[in-house]
């Protein structure tokens, strides 16, 4: 067994831009990948009375299409680039990421910067999305029971007298994502991007 070999994690570089953000950079120069990870500090936790909503908003932000491209060809964008772009959103926040070469950076960037900033958040693609989460949803409450068992649990483990916690809701149910409309996405997105 022994001891396990020292392994120094590279530097992390911080910079702000004019705009607020701030970029954090971590080199290792082993591959010629660049991993783009854009990081918004806003999750589930942000859903308020409309369970669900930061999850459906967020997948919006790359089936819906962003600037230039309509929502297959902003995946095929990322295709032809050798990459796949993933939204995934948490308790805490909402992560776009990417991962190319490095002679793909600036094409990269183009998309994840249109994601982030210019969604088409398109009704129809909306409609589809909202249908799918529904349907898996629906079919977990029906097959799963650590599912059932993790939506009672964090309802209690979360519970307050007098309002609801922001973590309290494990997952959205089929009827609470019904209630949530694209003009909530939008919104969502316009206060947390």
């Amino acid at each position: 067994r022994g001891i396990s070999p020292d392994w120094k994690f590279p530097a992390i570089e911080d910079a702000t831009l004019d705009a607020g953000l701030l970029v954090r950079v971590v080199e290792r120069h082993t591959l010629p990948l660049v991993q783009l990870e854009l990081v918004v500090k806003s999750g589930s936790a942000s859903d308020g009375t409309k369970p669900g909503l930061a999850a459906v908003a967020g997948e919006l932000l790359k089936a819906g299409g962003a600037g230039k491209w309509a929502s297959r060809a902003l995946l095929d964008a990322a295709e032809s680039l050798g990459s796949s772009l993933d939204v995934s959103t948490d308790r805490d926040s909402t992560r776009i990421t990417m991962a190319v070469t490095k002679d793909h950076f600036a094409e990269a960037m183009d998309i994840l910067a249109a994601v982030a900033t210019k969604p088409r958040l398109s009704a129809e693609e909306f409609q589809k999305l909202k249908r799918r989460e529904m349907d898996r949803v629906s079919s977990l409450a029906r097959s799963d029971a650590g599912w059932v068992a993790s939506i009672v649990l964090y309802r209690e483990l979360f519970s307050r007298p007098t309002s609801v916690h922001p973590y309290s809701r494990y997952d959205a149910t089929a009827k609470e994502i019904d209630k949530i409309r694209l003009e909530d996405c939008k919104a969502w997105h316009k206060r947390e991007f």
